[in-house]
């Protein structure tokens, strides 16, 4: 289980490189949507909360985006601690109306911002992954393999994951169809020998001479 996030964890990408014992490198969220992914991942720095309050203070990107209030309510903002008073309840009841409001002030600053999610690279796992999904909807949707191609497809996947990439025409219907054609007929092939029932094979008449053909699969 990793560390918690911090009251500054809305605005970086933590990756999962470690920077040190006890904490991962991180990507500021304004410097990836202001510049490019690759140019912001050369500025990386420790995820700690002081780290990242005195990147995101000297941002030129962060600053463009928020005004001068918004920077100091975000910077500024108290930690949630709740210290021992003479009034222990009201004090809990203080620091809970206080950190719900935090809460809800950063919330506000990120709330139904798709960059939220969508500011990383696919690793390899994951675009695989994706590739299956955008071949099972290829199919599903009886669409041609070369509606990958079509250029408002590929502006409205910029437009939702700038870094996602769309496989090609050539590729779907090439290596992606043919690994997924072969881990369907393993799995096929798993599920007949495991019947306990058996198996029953009905054939076409037209195409009766290749069952031969069907059979040795099997």
């Amino acid at each position: 289980m990793g560390k918690p996030p911090h009251r500054l964890s809305d605005f970086i990408i933590v990756l999962e490189e470690n920077a040190n014992k006890s904490n991962k490198y991180c990507i500021c969220r304004e410097c990836i949507l202001g510049s490019l992914y690759a140019e912001a991942e050369k500025h990386k720095f420790a995820n700690t909360q002081e780290l990242v309050h005195r990147y995101l203070k000297d941002c030129i990107y962060f600053k463009q985006k928020y005004s001068k209030s918004k920077q100091q309510e975000i910077l500024e903002k108290p930690d949630k601690s709740i210290s021992v008073t003479s009034n222990p309840i009201q004090e809990e009841s203080d620091d809970n109306s206080k950190a719900s409001s935090s809460k809800s002030s950063t919330a506000s600053v990120r709330k139904n911002v798709i960059d939220c999610y969508c500011l990383r690279p696919l690793n390899e796992d994951q675009q695989k992954h994706f590739e299956q999904h955008i071949l099972k909807a290829t199919v599903s949707c009886c669409w041609a393999f070369s509606w990958v191609e079509n250029p408002e497809v590929k502006a409205l996947f910029q437009f939702i994951h700038s870094l996602i990439k769309l496989p090609s025409r050539k590729n779907l219907s090439g290596q992606i169809l043919a690994e997924s054609t072969q881990k369907i007929t393993k799995s096929t092939k798993e599920i007949a020998k495991n019947d306990k029932n058996g198996v029953t094979l009905a054939y076409n008449g037209w195409k009766i001479l290749k069952k031969n053909q069907f059979l040795e699969a099997f």
